[in-house]
């Protein structure tokens, strides 16, 4: 029986699309996982404190530090914007640092992209963890062309799969999504401050409230909900929150719903439960999935044009590169 570590990128973010990506990293890797023993470790957290490491390594070993470091087939880091330039700071968005590095030797990246926008990662105490860490004999899998080639600049092989959430995405799946405007809607905004905008969020607002019966609103992250708010206080018109991930998929399955949001992976749940929906790409990372994959977006920027895209015809039609799919997955049996 195969050990597994797989470094769990959702534990701690207080960001509902890191589990949508995850639910995929999964169900994507179930081949391998189902047939092994799985430890789970969080990439958003110190798992093991520096003081415990070094106690290991100097002092007394610690039987499941020791397990990992020698007994693990295969450690997956599963997915997400996860990929950095500067690891410094007391708590970057990877827990990555000189004391736990040895918990991610040989770990291989499951469709993981940039965490901002960067060509090569320059700083050399980053690349040390990178290159002392992550696999040199597996190909990484990454989302995007930008990752790859960032990858590749540090001497590691990497492949452009794109994201793991769409990986179901055959043709015959995308007929499968309705092309023509629903009864109701599912909306989203983005908190996060270098993502607002709050004269074309409110616009997309007051033209879903013009084009459907009922808006629903995902609140991915708590801050969507508190700056939702701020778009709609004087607003009397009564909006629908979902919380959770079931109750997303109950209004997605059961609502007769469109989707139309700023939230990426919120639009790529809706796909996946065959919602005819439109992204409102508002940083690369949506325009970086419509270069690989041709997601259906709609640059913020445009926002004028809504009314028009959701009383036509849309055609979802999502391009995977199923060989890369299947190269990267072959690594493992």
């Amino acid at each position: 029986m195969r050990k597994i570590l797989l470094f769990d990128t959702a534990i701690d973010t207080g960001n509902l699309g890191d589990e949508i990506i995850l639910e995929s990293v999964i169900k994507e890797l179930s081949t391998i996982l189902d047939s092994a023993s799985v430890y789970r470790m969080g990439t958003h957290i110190e798992n093991y404190s520096p003081i415990q490491m070094i106690a290991h390594k100097f002092i007394k070993p610690d039987t499941k530090i020791r397990d990992i470091n020698e007994t693990v087939d295969y450690k997956f880091i599963g997915g997400t914007n996860l990929f950095l330039d500067n690891l410094h700071g007391i708590r970057p968005q990877f827990m990555l640092n000189l004391f736990n590095m040895s918990l991610y030797k040989n770990a291989v990246f499951v469709g993981v992209g940039r965490g901002s926008d960067f060509e090569t990662v320059k700083d050399a105490y980053t690349r040390y963890l990178y290159t002392h860490s992550l696999s040199r004999n597996i190909t990484h899998s990454v989302r995007d062309e930008e990752t790859k080639k960032a990858l590749e600049d540090m001497g590691f092989k990497a492949i452009n799969t794109g994201c793991p959430t769409l990986w179901r995405f055959t043709e015959e799946f995308c007929k499968s999504i309705p092309k023509v405007k629903a009864k109701n809607v599912v909306c989203s905004v983005s908190g996060h401050i270098p993502q607002r905008d709050i004269k074309k969020d409110k616009q997309m607002i007051e033209c879903l409230k013009s084009n459907y019966d009922k808006i629903y609103v995902w609140i991915q992250t708590a801050i969507d909900e508190e700056y939702f708010k701020t778009l709609t206080n004087q607003d009397n018109y009564q909006y629908k929150s979902i919380y959770s991930l079931n109750e997303f998929k109950r209004v997605l399955k059961n609502g007769d719903v469109d989707y139309i949001g700023t939230r990426l992976h919120g639009g790529i749940y809706a796909l996946q439960n065959r919602v005819r929906s439109i992204i409102i790409a508002i940083d690369e990372r949506a325009n970086g999935f419509y270069e690989s994959n041709n997601i259906p977006i709609l640059q913020r920027k445009n926002m004028d044009s809504l009314d028009a895209i959701i009383n036509r015809e849309i055609i979802t039609d999502i391009h995977l590169n199923k060989e890369s799919i299947r190269y990267f997955l072959n690594q493992f049996n």
